[in-house]
C-alpha cells in the first residue's frame, strides 16, 4: 500500500501485488509493475539497483539520471536522493527493506539488508552518505522497516552467530526455541541504530510482518529458486 509520512515523503512496502519475477529483472524489462508504480506515485524516474549485499550505494542526482543508467545496471545496495519524484527502488524476499528520511533537510533513501548486509554495515553507510553528501543531523533521520524474515521462521545454524560476535549488542537478536537458534535481523539493526544516536521514537516498524510464514509477501526461505522480489519504492513528493 502507497502511504505518506511526515507529508513529504510517499513510500510504498510491497508484497506479492508488487512483485517482480526473477524473468523481469534477469532481463532488465521495465515489467507492467515498475510502469504502474511509476503512475501510481507520480514519479519522473526510477532507480534499481543490482544488489549485492554489500555496503555500498549511491546518491541519486541529476549527474547520476542524466548517465542514463539501465535498471539493475550499478551494483550496491542503499540508495539516497534529495530530488523530488525520483522512485529509489530496493527488490527483497525475506531481506529487510528500509526506509530513511531526514525530515529537516528533506532527503530520502532506501536500504537492502539481509543479514550479510546488516553484518557489515549498510544502513550504517547510507546514513553517513546523507550526513556527508546533506549534512543531515543524526536526530532528524526517521527510519521505517518493512517485511522481512522475523525470528519466528529465521532459524539459523548455531554457528551463525561466531559472524556477529564482535557487536556487543549482537546477543539481542538472536533467540533459542526447542534447541533451535533464530535471528531477528530487525533487533539487530535497529541495536546499531541506536548505537550511533538514532532516536528510538524515530523508528517505525508497523510493516514489519514476517515474509516466511505470511503468503502475502515473497519468501526465498519459503519458495526457494521459485520466489519473486516485491518492490519497496520511496520517493520525496
Amino acid at each position: 500500500m502507497i502511504q505518506t509520512h511526515e507529508d513529504a515523503l510517499c513510500v510504498l512496502f510491497g508484497n506479492k501485488q508488487y512483485e517482480l519475477s526473477k524473468k523481469d529483472i534477469k532481463d532488465a524489462r521495465y515489467a507492467q509493475v515498475l510502469q504502474n508504480i511509476v503512475t501510481n506515485m507520480s514519479l519522473r524516474s526510477l532507480v534499481i539497483l543490482n544488489q549485492q549485499h554489500s555496503a555500498e550505494g549511491f546518491c541519486v542526482d541529476e549527474h547520476f539520471l542524466q548517465k542514463q543508467y539501465s535498471l539493475y545496471e550499478q551494483q550496491g545496495d542503499f540508495l539516497i536522493t534529495n530530488m523530488k519524484q525520483c522512485g529509489l527502488v530496493i527488490l527483497t524476499a525475506d531481506c529487510l527493506p528500509i526506509v530513511l528520511y531526514d525530515k529537516k533537510r528533506f532527503v530520502a533513501g532506501v536500504v537492502h539488508a539481509g543479514w550479510k548486509g546488516a553484518y557489515n554495515g549498510v544502513v550504517l553507510s547510507a546514513i553517513k552518505a546523507m550526513q556527508e553528501r546533506y549534512h543531515s543531523d543524526i536526530n532528524d533521520i526517521d527510519v521505517l522497516y518493512g517485511a522481512g524474515a522475523k525470528n519466528c521462521c529465521y532459524e539459523v545454524r548455531e554457528d551463525f552467530y561466531n559472524h556477529f560476535e564482535r557487536y556487543r549488542y549482537a546477543q539481542k537478536a538472536f533467540v533459542k526455541r526447542d534447541n533451535k537458534l533464530y535471528f531477528d535481523n530487525k533487533q539487530f539493526i535497529t541495536s546499531q541504530l541506536l548505537s550511533i544516536g538514532i532516536k528510538f521514537e524515530n523508528i517505525y516498524d508497523k510493516q514489519t510482518k514476517c515474509t516466511i510464514c505470511s503468503l502475502e509477501y515473497c519468501s526465498y526461505r519459503r519458495e526457494k529458486d521459485r520466489a519473486g522480489r516485491q518492490t519497496t519504492v520511496v520517493s520525496l513528493l
